[in-house]
């Protein structure tokens, strides 16, 4: 090999060597940014996550996916109660979502009370891989956590081991609207202690019926019903009084797995609250669109679930 390929070679090395070291910088730099920024929200889906995972302290808890974060006015519960509330719904998310903040809020602090909201499509919604995606790419910026840490370990250790090498990592499917948020290009929905009220109504004035021809069938995902079971069970040896509430939705197609759900909380000794149906919430005027209730509709029925769950304690 002559001395100019030999140089050659050792320049590229030197290039390589550079590249690397730059890129390396650079993401520590660009990582430790988003990190600095990702925590400094007050408001949107990701302070949501970052106050249930850091700070809930309070005495009745409330869980689920965007029907609990819409669905339940934290005010009214204490009014109801006369405890200290936090509603810890998230937008998107399901019952493997659910269970991990549960077990990180328990490594912190036992409620007296917690109510679990699920959706008739409880057992089929993200199933498989997509929810665990979800639920670990969500928590990936929470590994100083023990519990969260161990969480995800569990569920995808792959995942874990990316978020070491590249400090960027975490952050890097949502970095638009972290920064969106941060510089008020993008407003993150204010929640009331963890409550965001959904203003208006989008319901179109037909609703399409499915025919029983042109229905899916019930799936269950195996993970997302020992998930659940798991949530009920952390509620049980933790003596924590446990509510596993359906609220309103406009229009049902179908039950799915409402049976299977309502068979399993009770088979922990846990009543089941049904609201999915009820003639009051027929009433388009009280919902956002087909799923969600509007804060009118909200209001309504976080009053008679909460003045329900009083009167079954008496």
């Amino acid at each position: 090999m002559s001395k100019q390929a030999v140089y050659h070679y050792i320049k590229m090395f030197e290039n390589i060597v550079i590249l690397t070291g730059t890129l390396f910088i650079a993401d520590r730099l660009i990582g430790h940014t988003l990190k600095k920024i990702y925590f400094k929200q007050q408001k949107g889906d990701y302070y949501q996550t970052t106050y249930a995972v850091d700070s809930a302290r309070q005495q009745l808890l409330i869980f689920g996916s965007s029907r609990a974060s819409h669905h339940y006015v934290s005010s009214v519960f204490e009014k109801y109660t006369n405890k200290s509330v936090y509603n810890l719904g998230r937008d998107g998310r399901n019952i493997l979502y659910s269970e991990a903040i549960f077990l990180q809020v328990l490594s912190n602090h036992k409620p007296d009370d917690v109510i679990l909201d699920v959706t008739p499509n409880e057992f089929s919604w993200k199933a498989g891989n997509e929810g665990r995606s979800v639920m670990v790419n969500t928590l990936l910026p929470y590994t100083y956590q023990p519990t969260i840490y161990k969480i995800i370990e569990k569920a995808d250790k792959s995942e874990l081991i990316l978020s070491k090498v590249f400090q960027t990592y975490p952050y890097n499917s949502i970095a638009v609207q972290v920064l969106g948020n941060y510089f008020g290009v993008l407003n993150g929905e204010q929640n009331i202690k963890g409550y965001v009220p959904l203003l208006g109504n989008k319901i179109s004035k037909e609703v399409t019926i499915q025919t029983p021809e042109t229905r899916n069938a019930v799936n269950n995902d195996l993970a997302l019903v020992n998930s659940f079971k798991n949530f009920l069970a952390l509620a049980k040896s933790n003596k924590i009084t446990c509510r596993v509430v359906v609220s309103p939705i406009y229009h049902v197609d179908e039950p799915n797995c409402l049976p299977y759900l309502k068979k399993i909380t009770e088979s922990y000794g846990l009543r089941f609250y049904d609201y999915s149906d009820l003639k009051i919430f027929k009433d388009s005027s009280l919902f956002y669109d087909n799923t969600h209730l509007n804060d009118k509709g909200a209001t309504i029925f976080s009053n008679l679930l909460a003045s329900n769950l009083t009167n079954d304690l008496k």
